[in-house]
């Protein structure tokens, strides 16, 4: 006989989320030789809208749902120095707020708030004891210790994506590129375009520092070439 459903310590929230945008395109030379753009947006619980896809919500100290701070940017500038020439660098990166709390051993009463205030502290604070596990995103409380280790790689996906030996649980901060290069058209006319590109990246990502103020950094450099052709 399957066991009884019950509900008992259940509970369900709700909150609501936004943020607010804006972009912009601006000519700086005549025959738009010089191309300069930006856009933004900024608000919580927009995080999957960013490139990266960066967490958006996450859980408080009692249970409930706790939005995170989002912003995500991009700046592009683009150069045409002559028709068969196109120059662009672009920079661009997601950010994740810091939520940070705890939630205290002897609170142990699912939904009781006022039983782990004492134990609590959001942007920043700090926690008082007994003692204290981590709750929110980026919690100083997490334990970040394998983030030191090079050895028994790991792969931790989700927010973190670290490779790990042990325990490495930082969750992203931000996610940052700079990234420029070329297009130049080596043949354009009435038998199509034949083209060659090329490409740099370098990325950032970075992670909150946990316990003993470990943290988690990853970098990666990226070169693409390119020959396209297009048919008339």
């Amino acid at each position: 006989m399957a066991p009884a459903l019950t509900t008992a310590g259940s509970f369900s929230d709700k909150i609501s989320l936004g943020g607010i945008g804006g972009s912009f395109r601006v000519p700086l030379a005549p025959g738009n030789k010089l191309t300069l753009g930006g856009k933004a947006l900024y608000g919580p619980g927009v995080g999957r809208y960013g490139d990266s896809t960066l967490a958006d919500v996450t859980a408080n100290y009692w249970g409930g749902l706790e939005p995170i701070h989002n912003f995500s940017g991009l700046l592009t500038a683009e150069a045409t120095p002559s028709p068969r020439l196109t120059l662009y660098l672009n920079y661009g990166g997601d950010y994740a707020g810091r939520v940070d709390e705890a939630n205290s051993t002897y609170a142990t009463t699912l939904g009781a708030p006022s039983a782990a205030k004492s134990a609590t502290g959001t942007w920043g604070g700090t926690w008082k004891a007994p003692s204290a596990a981590a709750v929110g995103y980026g919690s100083r409380l997490l334990s970040n210790s394998g983030c030191l280790s090079t050895t028994a790689p790991g792969y931790n996906g989700s927010s973190t994506g670290y490779y790990t030996g042990g325990s490495c649980g930082a969750q992203s901060r931000d996610v940052q590129e700079i990234t420029g290069g070329w297009w130049y058209d080596i043949y354009k006319g009435d038998h199509g375009r034949f083209r060659q590109g090329f490409q740099y990246g370098y990325a950032v990502r970075e992670g909150w520092d946990g316990a003993g103020g470990i943290g988690a950094k990853g970098i990666d450099n990226m070169f693409w070439t390119s020959l396209r052709y297009y048919l008339p």
